[in-house]
């Protein structure tokens, strides 16, 4: 269940990154620590083989200068001549005892090289069966003693005076053991030619016992747990940590002889070695020179353990922290996973809930300030829609869900509405049957139901206003039908009076035609002598001229109007009396204003001249003439 969630892997993946930066960045660390720790370790192993080396130079360099002034001192008794036996003991002699690190010394000559008296002393004391000089003074014990030298002749174990010969030089012998009062000595060698003149007639040397210089380097701890080793130029061992190897090859020990010999020939270099139990060591070689050409190798070696003892420690706390915080980030994973697994499971519950219907879920993060809460709230969104969905469809369900009661009642009550505006449009029906009858003394009596009776009265009241005004309309049509009589009565007087008025206009016409036949038969000056009678006979005679042209038709602007006609224009009445002529002029549209001697003051052409004129003569009372 950790695991399955992406938010938990999510998680963990953060987690296991900072394990491994963590793991990373101490591993590094480690490692320049471990580095540092082995460079310094190496540093303090190399002093400590050089200075083991120092000391036995220093011890070995004794002996040779030992070896050296017994060369000089034999080699001057040959140039001098005072060769002498005797003496030669005692100063082999003097010299071993003056060297406490020499077992002993001695000196070798071919035969009656040394003194030529090899013959005088055959099998003396320090002489063997050929006399010849190989004295080898030796400690035993506290005491010191002579013998002659052995084997001497034989290649092995005489190299130690054949080496000096064939290799003309001062040699170091390989380590060997040699028994000393009973006891086997681990030994070396110190030698070198006795030359005269260019040529060698023997050998002296001193034999050093190796077990103080092996007891001394095995009292040396480097590191506190280390040891030092020593090993000669041809790989024997002259002083190791296990006893049993001294004297042995490197082949022959119990070494790895492999990682050993990497040791002589990469010196100052620290190589892994393994010992016989298991115990990895660190070790390194530094070289002793001797002799030009002739070294000796001091290896110190230091368990791993004790070099890298503080890393180690260091290492173990380290991954001690690193295992608490990758616990403690672990937990904190899963923590954080847990919470941030619950807070998300919280939400995909409360969609579920919401899914089916359950509104009633808190949502807990609904106030969080972060992605989850911002889901938290967008549920609620949708729980409120799902809530309001349900209250609607709650409703939907009351509203579904009313009583058999509440119907039969709201049925009830929409089939008497349903009766009311059927009896109300009825009555309505009736009523505008009576009215579209004629009958306007009809009214609805039966009151409505509701708001409908308003209509009721207000279909009443039309009514009642509509019976006044047909009354009104009777009055006024009866008042016409009387004004109409009186103008039908007037119309025929006023046709008569026309007839009458085109008999007397026919008449004058008739004599205007004589008057003009006789006006153009007079003679021309006696027109001219009475132009002022015929235009007093021409103002005269306008109005009959007038009469005479509009009965016959010859005006379509003029027609006669019947007696005691008054002109209105507008509301105002114009009547102008013409004092001249005896008659009364009607100019429409000049009131106010009089004619005088039968002219228009509007108009200077004379009454003819004037656009309208009504005009009544005192001489025909039965017409009045109005002109447009």
């Amino acid at each position: 269940m950790l695991f399955k969630t992406a938010t938990s892997r999510n998680i963990f993946a953060v987690v296991a990154t900072g394990l491994f930066a963590t793991v990373v960045t101490a591993g590094t660390l480690f490692w320049i620590s471990y580095s540092e720790v082995k460079r310094r370790s190496v540093g303090e192993m190399t002093a400590a083989a050089e200075i083991t080396a120092a000391d036995i130079k220093t011890q070995m360099s004794k002996g040779l200068q030992l070896v050296q002034g017994l060369q000089s001192t034999f080699a001057a008794m040959q140039i001098s001549g005072a060769a002498d036996r005797t003496v030669a003991d005692v100063l082999l002699k003097k010299n071993l005892e003056d060297n406490p690190n020499a077992l002993g010394v001695w000196s070798g000559w071919q035969p009656n090289a040394f003194d030529g008296k090899d013959a005088d002393f055959l099998n003396k004391p320090g002489h063997d069966a050929t006399g010849r000089y190989v004295p080898y003074w030796v400690r035993s014990g506290p005491n010191i003693i002579v013998a002659p030298l052995v084997d001497y002749d034989t290649p092995g174990p005489g190299d130690y005076y054949q080496l000096p010969f064939t290799q003309q030089k001062t040699v170091v012998i390989e380590p060997y053991k040699y028994n000393v009062d009973g006891k086997d000595v681990l030994m070396t060698t110190l030698v070198g030619p006795v030359t005269v003149n260019g040529k060698q007639l023997g050998v002296t040397g001193i034999d050093i016992a190796l077990d103080s210089l092996t007891a001394g380097l095995a009292s040396v701890k480097p590191l506190g747990d280390g040891n030092v080793a020593l090993i000669s130029q041809g790989g024997n061992f002259i002083s190791h940590v296990n006893t049993e190897n001294l004297g042995k090859a490197l082949k022959d020990s119990d070494v790895d002889a492999e990682a050993w010999q990497t040791l002589i020939n990469n010196p100052g270099q620290p190589v892994e070695t393994v010992a016989t139990d298991g115990t990895s060591f660190l070790s390194i070689a530094v070289p002793v020179p001797l002799l030009a050409g002739t070294s000796w190798y001091a290896v110190v070696s230091v368990p791993q353990a004790t070099v890298f003892a503080y890393l180690t420690q260091m290492a173990w706390i380290s991954v001690v922290i690193i295992a608490i915080a990758s616990l403690l980030l672990v937990l904190l994973g899963v923590l954080i996973s847990r919470r941030f697994r619950m807070r998300i499971e919280a939400v995909v519950k409360a969609t579920g809930e919401i899914a089916r219907g359950n509104t009633e879920i808190v949502l807990a993060d609904a106030d969080r300030k972060d992605e989850i809460g911002d889901m938290a709230r967008s549920l609620a969104v949708l729980r409120d829609a799902t809530i309001s969905k349900q209250r609607l469809e709650v409703e939907a369900a009351q509203n579904r869900t009313l009583s058999e009661e509440e119907r039969q009642r709201r049925a009830a009550e929409s089939a008497e509405n349903e009766r009311q505006m059927r009896l109300a449009v009825s009555e309505l029906g009736s009523g505008l049957q009576r009215l579209a009858e004629g009958d306007v003394t009809f009214r609805l009596t039966t009151p409505f139901i509701g708001t409908l009776d308003a209509l009721r009265e207000d279909f009443n009241t039309s009514v009642s206003k509509l019976q006044q005004a047909l009354q009104s309309v009777g009055s006024n049509a009866m008042g016409i039908q009387a004004g109409s009589a009186e103008i039908r009565s007037a119309a025929d007087d006023l046709a008569k009076r026309t007839e009458q008025q085109a008999a007397s206009v026919e008449q004058t016409a008739a004599a205007l035609e004589e008057i003009t036949a006789s006006v153009k038969d007079s003679d021309p000056a006696r027109r001219r002598g009475q132009p002022t009678r015929r235009q007093g006979a021409g103002r005269r005679t306008d109005v009959e001229r007038c009469r005479s042209q509009c009965n016959r038709g010859r005006r379509p602007d003029c027609k006669l109007l019947p007696g005691n006609f008054q002109h209105y224009r507008g509301d105002r009445r114009d009547r102008l009396p013409d004092q001249s002529a005896g008659a009364e002029c009607w100019c429409r549209g000049r009131s106010g204003r009089r004619c005088r001697k039968g002219f228009c003051r509007r108009c200077p052409g004379g009454a003819r001249a004037c656009p309208a004129f009504r005009h009544r003569s005192q001489g025909n009372q039965g017409a009045d003439l109005e002109i447009r």
